[in-house]
Formats: structure tokens, C-alpha cells, sequence
């Protein structure tokens, strides 16, 4: 790979590779092919493959997005390479700070006066108690993984003693702990996402504290930390967390994470659903924008938008055609971990966030599949295809486990609001309709396969209006090749505050405009975008 260009300030870089050939290439000669495309100092990673992907790591840490691109393009020029997917890290740039305005709505959002000491308001609106009287289950028996920042010590979390550790694993530092070290903005998320799936009934810090009530109180959860905070760069190390969630034996997977497009991450859940194993994900909150990110759009995972106690959409949760159903994701009350002088404190409060509903929609399949005998019994139930599980978990979401909300919005956010009672009272479909279900998702899988990577349609037009249109344009054209290095870009802080200023001036000046691209040429992008950029300044 080229040197580093030293003049930019990226806060993100390039710390890998993952390439994907065809089968007639070897890893042997995969390897020449990145030596000879990419440069010296990029070895296979320790773990080599993520699925048929091969990981590439760069010795030096990280590169340019810039150098990076101009690599990745050149090995994508390559007859025998299929696809390459960048690994991107960066410090603490993820959308929660990049649009302050959405920003501030979110950490401003006041806790509702009427969730006031009603701890298991969460339950009662999804009639989980009830699901758990019919059923006779709280999830035992059932292994849900948390692919998240980790967890902590919280009395919420460990004393059940369900949380298993041993199965779990450090993705972003690399050990066999999972437990986070709480130094970032968003520290103790792991902790608090795992006390809304399993802390038992009662006051786990006893007195007079506020209680959290987990969903399925019962269940084992596997914490798996792939990173510091919700929002991810890159899909490679989510990807991971999902590979092994599966081989060790997790039934359910949760994550309240989201992030740019990654087609190793949609091919890990895929992996995941043909195992039978149900994965959840959350819709998002309206920080950049309201679209809902990977991976909650793809049709083979369980996209969780938010509800608030009074039955409403919540106004903050990410929407869209691919949201599967409604849950509690304002006031909720959840565990909260932070260290202060090298040591852990622990306390209990309410928050807000699509994080809160995935575990709910989460737990409420651990009870589906424990009602049902567990994985294995249920594939058997449903004509012994496991994927037929998160194809007929899928299929009851969105036609019977729901109850009307108020002024709700089922083209944007499912239809209605996760109902467990009615999931387990459900009867399973027959064989033909099962076989119909199965083949309607292996459909819907295959067409999303073919744009897992195409970033065109992620980059706002607002945003292309102000780099490379007309201001009263419709519609800006530009190539998924250019969107995916951009989209990486726009979410940078300076960039945003410069588009936002091209977005308030005329075209007619192309003062405005001029700054939002020097703004991006600034961070040194590779050359062909470069060239783009250059053209459109007066």
C-alpha cells in the first residue's frame, strides 16, 4: 500500500482487509495477490477466514480510508478477487456525536412521569408475565448471545447466575474475557442491554433500590464484546461475535448495535438464521438519520423499533418497510454500570433506545423457543429444516404476536407492538405454509445479498445535492463505488458541519459548495474520489 498520506487528520482508519476470491484461488496465492496489490505488512489475521472471507491485517496499525480505497480498488480490478470489505476503526465518531441537533434530542429525552415506580412496565406491555404462565417457561433452557460491549459484574446480571461467560469472548481486544473495562461514552451498554434480557423479578440491590425485570429471566446469555460503543465502522468484528455466538451453541442472538453496510456481517446472520438461530437487531435511533441501519434491514433478522409507555411509536426509534415489530425503548429501566477510580459502581435507571426493545423481542423468542421444547424439538415440529425457526418466528411477528398501538404506523414501524402471550399461544404453521415461509426468506435473502455492499442508496441526497448537484436537483446520481468510500466521510464532524453549510447557500456562488468538498479533501480520500471532488469546485 502507498505511504500514509501524512497531511490528513483522519480519526478513522483502515486497520484491515477482508478479500473474498474465487475458488480457484488458493490462500497462498490470495496472499501474493495482497502483497503484490496492497503492499508489505499485511499478513493473514490469527484467525485467517471469517466464513470463505480471508482477514488481512495491517502490521503498521492504521491507513488512510484514502490509501485504503485506492488499495481495495485495485484488488476488486482483480479477475479472481469476488469482493474486499474494508475494516475501519475509529475514536469515538459514530453518530451520536456527528448530528448534535439529533444528538442532544436523544440525551435530552426526558424519563416519562408515568413509568414512575412502574419497574415491569416493560412486561406488562408485551404481556410477558402472562406468556410465562401459559408457557410455564421464563426461557430455560435457551441461550441467548449479547453481541455488545460486553457486561460487567451488576448484581442485575449475575445474580441469576445464567450469565455464561466461559462461552463468551473479547473481540475487540482479543482475550477470552467478554467483561467491558468502562472507558468510553457509551460504557456499561453490554450491562445494561443483558439486565433487560434476563435480571430475575425483585430489588437485585436491595433496600428500597429500582428494580429491573428482565424478559426472559431464565434463559443463559453469552456476552460477546465486540467494541466500545453501539455504533460500528465495520461489520468484521459483529460478524465474528455472530460466527461464534452459533458454535457455541446460542439459540437467540441480540444486538442493539448498528452501523454502516457490511455484506461479512449479512452473511454471518444468514449463516446464523440457516443454523436456526434467531438474531435481533435494533432499528436504530434517529441521531444521522431515521433509516434503519445494518444489520436490522436485513430480511433474515428481527428489526425492533421502539414503543413508549402509552402505546405510541417512539418518536426517536429509526423506521422503515424492514422494521418487523414495536417494543418498550423509552423509560425503560435497565442496569447502569460505570467505574470511577479504577473501581465498578453499580446502580439502576431508566433510559431510552431501540437498545431496550431488541432485548425485549430478544427474550420473547427465548420463550417462544423454550414453550416449544427448544431448537432442536422445534426444527423437528417444523418438518426438520432449521431455518424454518427465524423464517416462522418472523412470519408470527408480523401476523399474530402483536397488539395495536396508538397513532402507530405499521409501514414504519412493524405492526404493532410485540405481544408474547399471543407468540406462544400461536400454533405453528403446517408443512406447506412452513415450506412457503422458508422459501419466501431464502428469496428475500438472496435478493439482499446482491446489494449487501452497495452504499449508493446510503448517502443522503441531500447531501450529494451539496457536493455534486444542482441544489433544486431530485435526485443526485453517483457510483456505489464512490458512496461506500464517501459514506465514510459524511460522518465525519467537520464534514457535516461543512455540508450543513453548503446546504444553507446557492449554487450560484459555489462558495458554500467548494467548502464541503475541501472539507472532505482535507481527510486525503483515495485518488478517484479526489478527482470527483476536485471537478465540482468553481
Amino acid at each position: 500500500m502507498t505511504e500514509q498520506r501524512e497531511e490528513a487528520g483522519n480519526a478513522v482508519g483502515v486497520t484491515g482487509l477482508l478479500l473474498k476470491t474465487s475458488p480457484e484461488v488458493s490462500r497462498a496465492e490470495a496472499e501474493n495477490l495482497v502483497t503484490e496489490l496492497v503492499g508489505d505488512g499485511w499478513p493473514l489475521a490469527p484467525s485467517t477466514s471469517v466464513l470463505d472471507w480471508l482477514e488481512f491485517e495491517s502490521d503498521d496499525g492504521p491507513v488512510s480510508v484514502g490509501d485504503g480505497f485506492d488499495a481495495i480498488r485495485r484488488l476488486r480490478a482483480h479477475p479472481g478477487v469476488i469482493a474486499v470489505e474494508p475494516i475501519l476503526d475509529g475514536e469515538a465518531y459514530f453518530p451520536d456525536e456527528v448530528d448534535e441537533q439529533a444528538a442532544r434530542a436523544v440525551r435530552a429525552a426526558p424519563v416519562d412521569p408515568d413509568t414512575e415506580g412502574k419497574f415491569d412496565w416493560h412486561l406488562v406491555q408485551v404481556k410477558a408475565q402472562q406468556a410465562w404462565e401459559y408457557a410455564n417457561t421464563r426461557g430455560e433452557g435457551i441461550r441467548i448471545a449479547s453481541v455488545d460491549t460486553g457486561y460487567t459484574e451488576h448484581p442485575e446480571l449475575v445474580s441469576g447466575d445464567n450469565v455464561r461467560a466461559d462461552l463468551g469472548y473479547n473481540f475487540r481486544e482479543g482475550t477470552d474475557s467478554p467483561q467491558e473495562p468502562l472507558k468510553t461514552i457509551k460504557q456499561g451498554h453490554g450491562t445494561a442491554t443483558g439486565s433487560v434480557l434476563i435480571s430475575p423479578p425483585g430489588r437485585q440491590l436491595g433496600g428500597t433500590s429500582i428494580a429491573v425485570w428482565g424478559v426472559a429471566p431464565d434463559a443463559e446469555v453469552v456476552p460477546i464484546r465486540v467494541d466500545k460503543n453501539v455504533w460500528f465502522w465495520s461489520g468484521a468484528r459483529d460478524a465474528k461475535g455472530v460466527l461464534h455466538a452459533v458454535s457455541n451453541g446460542c439459540d437467540v442472538i441480540s444486538m442493539s448495535r448498528g452501523g454502516r453496510k457490511s455484506a461479512v456481517l449479512f452473511e454471518a446472520a444468514r449463516h446464523a438464521v440457516e443454523q436456526g438461530v434467531i438474531v435481533v437487531a435494533a432499528a436504530g435511533n434517529c441521531n444521522l438519520s431515521c433509516k434503519i441501519r445494518d444489520p436490522a434491514r436485513y430480511p433474515h433478522v428481527a428489526c425492533a423499533a421502539g414503543s413508549t409507555y402509552s402505546r405510541r411509536p417512539w418518536q426517536k426509534s429509526s423506521h422503515g418497510a424492514a422494521a418487523s415489530i414495536g417494543a418498550p425503548a423509552a423509560s425503560v429501566y435497565r442496569a447502569r454500570a460505570t467505574k470511577k477510580n479504577r473501581r465498578y459502581e453499580y446502580e439502576n435507571q431508566r433510559s431510552s433506545g431501540t437498545s431496550y426493545a431488541t432485548p425485549i423481542v430478544a427474550g420473547a423468542a427465548a420463550i417462544w423457543l423454550a414453550h416449544h421444547g427448544g431448537r432442536v424439538a422445534l426444527a423437528g415440529k417444523l418438518g426438520g429444516v432449521a431455518r424454518a425457526i427465524p423464517a416462522v418466528f418472523l412470519h408470527l411477528l408480523r401476523t399474530e404476536a402483536y397488539s395495536a398501538g396508538v397513532d402507530w404506523d405499521a409501514s414504519r414501524y412493524g405492526p404493532g407492538i410485540l405481544d408474547v402471550e399471543a407468540l406462544v399461544r400461536a400454533e405453528l404453521p403446517d408443512r406447506a405454509t412452513t415450506e412457503r415461509l422458508v422459501a419466501e426468506l431464502d428469496e428475500a435473502m438472496g435478493r439482499s445479498a446482491r446489494s449487501a455492499g452497495a452504499y449508493a442508496s446510503d448517502v443522503r441526497t441531500r447531501d450529494l445535492r451539496a457536493l455534486f448537484g444542482d441544489a433544486s436537483a431530485r435526485s443526485v446520481a453517483v457510483s456505489d463505488d464512490l458512496a461506500e468510500e464517501l459514506s465514510v466521510y459524511l460522518l465525519l464532524p467537520e464534514v457535516r458541519e461543512a455540508l450543513s453549510a453548503a446546504r444553507a447557500g446557492t449554487r450560484a456562488t459555489g462558495v458554500r459548495e467548494a467548502r464541503a468538498v475541501e472539507a472532505i479533501l482535507s481527510q486525503a480520500p483515495s485518488e478517484v474520489l479526489a478527482r470527483a471532488l476536485r471537478a465540482q469546485i468553481p
